[in-house]
């Protein structure tokens, strides 16, 4: 009798672990996602291919930024996004970075930690900036970095009319 009720209690342990990977997700959900956020080719206008994308919630922010990440979690980060554009068939890319906070005071707060403010000041977000090789802005609950290649004009207006798409994807949909 003793040994039924350990096999039993056996396979129920078993069934309970084969069931958790149904339960915990690796991912974002779609309707949880920030990729709506994403430029597309048509909103950048030009011959931009999408490259590396990841997207990451909770700890695994670890995994992406590493040292990073302590600063994010003490404001309130909810999840992320990561994409790089490539500009043809060059070496020119932009990498951009979406961060969703559980409150704007969260990204204002990131923003401020990560950001020059001596950069100069663009009408994007709440607050924004840009410099030779990035534009940054927070708007609401989200912090925003597009980082380029090179200092060209062709990558600097490129970040300016991605974070501009954002900012107003943002705004769209919160107003």
């Amino acid at each position: 009798m003793l040994n039924k009720i350990r096999k039993i209690i056996k396979i129920c342990y078993i069934l309970f672990l084969l069931s958790i990977p149904g339960f915990v997700s690796t991912g974002l959900s779609s309707d949880n996602s920030l990729t709506w956020l994403l430029p597309d080719k048509q909103e950048l206008g030009q011959s931009i291919t999408p490259g590396y994308q990841e997207e990451a919630e909770g700890e695994k922010l670890i995994e992406l930024i590493n040292g990073g990440a302590v600063l994010f979690f003490r404001h309130g980060f909810n999840q992320t996004v990561f994409q790089e554009y490539y500009i043809g068939d060059s070496t020119q890319y932009i990498n951009l970075e979406i961060y969703q906070m559980e409150k704007p005071e969260g990204a204002k707060e990131i923003f401020l930690a990560r950001t020059d403010t001596t950069a100069k000041k663009i009408p994007v977000g709440q607050l924004g900036f840009r410099d030779d090789y990035y534009c940054t802005f927070h708007q609401g609950r989200y912090y925003v970095i597009a980082t380029g290649s090179d200092s060209t004009k062709i990558i600097q207006n490129l970040l300016l009319k991605t974070v501009e798409i954002i900012d107003k994807k943002i705004i769209e949909k919160y107003e």
